[in-house]
C-alpha cells in the first residue's frame, strides 16, 4: 500500500452552502429508488392542485373568450342603454359624430294567433338598418336577407314560437295593434348574451314596425340600446366613456364596452370561480391528512436510517433538511401533475360541451392562475409535513431504535411550530386575497378549521375510550379495540379524513338543497293565473270590466308602477359612487 504524505485529509465542507449541497445531494440520491410509499402523497397533492388549477384555467378561458369576442358579443365597441326613454335628438347627434350608431329596442309582449286560439309571451326586438355593427344576424333561410325579412310588416322569429303558436313561414300573427308576417327563422343573434334575461322566444321587427304596434309607447317597459363603432376622432374606450359621462351626466345611460361585454356574466363567473376554488382548497386540505399519514409512515420506515445518521454524527437540523428536501421534491411532482391535469380541463369541456356555450372558450395561460394553484399545493404539503418531520428531528438516536415498542410523545421544536402557524396564516391570507368577499372567505376558512378541530378531538376521544374499555372475551373484538386505542395508531387520522371529507360533501349538498328550497318557498301558495303589464291608466276600468264579464269570480290585484334609474344621490353621480356588490342593482337597474 502506497501513502501520499502530501495529500490533504478529507474534511467536511466548512461553508453553509457546501453543507447544504451535501444534504441535498443525499436527498436526491435517496430518491433514486422511486416513489414507493408516496403514491398516496402525490395523488392527494395532485388532485387538490388539479381542482384549483382547472377551475382557474376554465375561468381564464371564458374570460379570454369574452375579451376576444367582446366586440361581437356587444355588437360594437361601446353600448349605451337605458329603460323607457329613447335617445333625444341632441344625444343621438352627439353619439353619431363620434361613431357609427345602431339603435335597438327590446321589450316583452304577447304574440297572438289571428284567430285568438293561442298566445305566447315573446321578447320583441326592434332594430334599425345598421344592426348589427359587429357579428351577424343569421337566418335559417339563406335566400332571405335580414332586410327583406323585416321590410314592411315582416318579422323573423325563433322556431319555438312557430311550434307554440302552430304557425309556419308566411303566416301572420298579431303584435299589439299590428299584424306581422313571419318571413324567416332566426339562427344566431350576435349580442344575445349581453341582453337582459329572456323569458320567451325572440321576435325581430324593424323599428318602424315596432312603432306601428303601439307597444313602445311612453311608460312601456322598453330598453333602448345604442351600439357604437367608434371612429378615430373619438379616441380610445376610456376617453369616450369619460367624454360621455361629462356630456350626459344625468342621462341615465348604462355604459358597457368590448373589454367586458357582459359585466353580470363576468361577475357570476368570478363568484363561481371563487366558490369552486374554496371547495378545491378544502379537498386539498382533506387530502393533506393523507399527506401527513404518508409522511408519518415514511418516517417510521426510516427509523433505523435516521438513527444511523445520528449515530454517525449527523445533526438534527441536517436530518430535518434532508427529509424536507425529499418531501418538497415529491410535492413538486404532485403539483406538476395537478397543473397539467387542471390545464387540460378547458380543452376537455370545450370538446364535450363547447357548442352549448354562448361563447367559445379561448385557452389563456395566466401566470397568476398557475401561481395560486402551485402556492396552495406547496403550502398544504408544508403544513402537513413539518410536524412529523419536526418530531423525527427531536427524537434521540436510542429512542428511534426502540420507538416501535416504546414510543415517546415528542413535540417539534419551537421554530417548527411557529413555521406551521405562519404557513397556516399564509394560506388564510391567500384565500382572503383571492376572494371578492373577504368576510365570506374568512368564515369559510374558520368553519374548515373548526371541522378539523372537531374531528381531531373526536378521533382522540375514540382512542382514549378504546384504551379504557374492558376487553371482551372474543379475541377478534379484543384485538380490534386494542388496535383502535393503540398509541401511534391511525384512529385519529381515519376519523379526521372521513369526517372532514363527508362534511364537505354534506355542506355542498345542503347548499344546493337550501338554494332550491329558498326558491320554492318564495313561491306564493296561490299564484296568479295571469300578469298583465303596461295598462294605461284610462284603460284600467275597461280592462276590469272585461275580466268581470268573462270571469265574475276573478280576484284582481292592481298596483301602480313607475320605473326609472337613479342617476344622482346628494348631487353626486351614481357612476362615481362605490357601493357593495350586492347593492349594485339598486343603482344600475330600473327597479331600485
Amino acid at each position: 500500500m502506497t501513502i501520499d504524505a502530501t495529500a490533504s485529509p478529507v474534511s467536511p465542507p466548512s461553508s453553509p452552502f457546501g453543507r447544504y449541497a451535501v444534504v441535498i445531494g443525499l436527498a436526491v440520491r435517496e430518491l433514486r429508488s422511486g416513489l414507493n410509499g408516496f403514491y398516496v402523497f402525490v395523488a392527494c397533492v395532485a388532485l387538490g392542485v388539479a381542482v384549483i388549477a382547472g377551475v382557474g384555467a376554465l375561468s381564464d378561458a371564458l374570460r379570454a373568450g369574452f375579451e376576444k369576442q367582446g366586440e361581437m358579443l356587444l355588437g360594437g365597441d361601446v353600448t349605451l342603454a337605458r329603460p323607457h326613454r329613447r335617445a333625444e335628438p341632441a344625444e343621438l347627434g352627439w353619439l353619431s359624430e363620434r361613431a357609427r350608431v345602431s339603435e335597438t329596442a327590446t321589450l316583452r309582449a304577447m304574440g297572438r294567433r289571428l284567430d285568438g286560439a293561442e298566445q305566447v309571451l315573446i321578447e320583441l326586438k326592434g332594430i334599425d338598418g345598421a344592426y348589427p355593427l359587429a357579428g351577424a344576424l343569421t337566418l335559417r333561410t339563406p335566400s332571405v336577407t335580414v332586410a327583406a325579412a323585416l321590410a314592411g310588416d315582416g318579422a323573423a322569429v325563433e322556431d319555438i314560437l312557430l311550434e307554440r303558436l302552430q304557425l309556419k313561414l308566411g303566416d301572420r300573427m298579431a303584435l299589439g295593434k299590428r299584424e306581422v308576417e313571419i318571413r324567416a327563422v332566426i339562427d344566431t343573434e350576435p349580442d344575445k348574451i349581453t341582453d337582459r334575461l329572456t323569458f320567451g322566444p325572440r321576435v325581430f321587427t324593424s323599428l318602424a314596425t315596432l312603432d306601428a304596434t303601439g307597444l313602445a309607447e311612453p311608460g312601456s317597459l322598453v330598453r333602448w340600446r345604442y351600439a357604437m363603432k367608434l371612429n378615430a376622432a373619438a379616441g380610445d374606450l376610456v376617453a369616450f366613456r369619460e367624454a360621455a359621462k361629462a356630456r350626459m351626466p344625468d342621462a341615465g345611460f348604462t355604459v358597457a364596452d368590448r373589454r367586458d361585454p357582459a359585466p353580470q356574466v363576468t361577475k357570476t363567473l368570478e363568484r363561481l370561480r371563487q366558490f369552486l376554488t374554496l371547495i378545491g382548497l378544502t379537498s386539498l386540505l382533506v387530502g393533506g391528512v393523507g399527506v401527513a399519514n404518508a409522511i408519518a409512515t415514511y418516517i417510521d420506515r426510516r427509523r433505523k436510517v435516521i438513527a444511523t445518521f445520528k449515530s454517525l454524527g449527523a445533526s438534527s437540523h441536517q436530518i430535518f433538511v434532508l427529509h424536507l428536501v425529499q418531501i418538497m421534491l415529491i410535492s413538486g411532482i404532485g403539483v406538476a401533475i395537478g397543473l397539467c391535469a387542471g390545464l387540460l380541463l378547458p380543452f376537455v369541456l370545450d370538446a364535450a360541451i363547447g357548442d352549448a356555450l354562448p361563447i367559445r372558450a379561448e385557452f389563456a395561460l395566466r401566470p397568476a392562475t398557475l401561481a395560486v394553484a402551485t402556492a396552495y399545493g406547496l403550502l398544504v404539503a408544508l403544513l402537513f409535513t413539518l410536524w412529523p418531520l419536526g418530531r423525527a428531528e427531536q427524537v434521540r438516536a436510542g429512542v428511534l431504535f426502540r420507538d416501535e415498542v416504546a414510543p415517546e410523545p415528542t413535540w417539534p421544536r419551537r421554530g417548527i411550530i411557529v413555521a406551521t402557524v405562519i404557513i397556516a396564516l399564509a394560506m388564510l391570507s391567500l384565500a382572503l386575497a383571492m376572494s371578492e368577499s373577504q368576510k365570506l372567505a374568512f368564515y369559510f376558512c374558520l368553519g374548515l378549521a373548526g371541522v378539523f378541530a372537531v374531528f381531531h378531538g373526536l378521533g382522540t376521544a375514540i382512542s382514549v375510550a378504546a384504551r379504557r374499555l374492558p376487553r371482551p372475551r372474543r379475541p377478534e373484538l379484543a384485538l380490534a379495540i386494542a388496535n383502535i386505542g393503540a398509541p401511534g395508531g391511525l384512529t385519529r387520522s381515519v376519523v379526521l379524513s372521513l369526517g372532514s371529507g363527508l362534511s364537505l360533501l354534506v355542506a355542498v349538498a345542503l347548499c344546493d338543497a337550501s338554494i332550491v328550497d329558498e326558491l320554492q318557498s318564495r313561491l306564493p301558495k296561490n299564484s296568479p293565473n295571469f300578469f298583465v303589464l303596461d295598462i294605461p291608466k284610462p284603460e284600467i276600468d275597461n280592462f276590469t270590466a272585461l275580466v268581470r264579464r268573462e270571469r265574475p269570480d276573478a280576484h284582481i290585484n292592481q298596483a301602480p308602477m313607475l320605473r326609472g334609474r337613479i342617476v344622482r344621490l346628494k348631487d353626486k353621480p351614481v357612476d362615481d359612487m362605490k357601493v357593495p356588490p350586492q347593492a349594485q342593482w339598486v343603482l344600475n337597474g330600473d327597479r331600485g
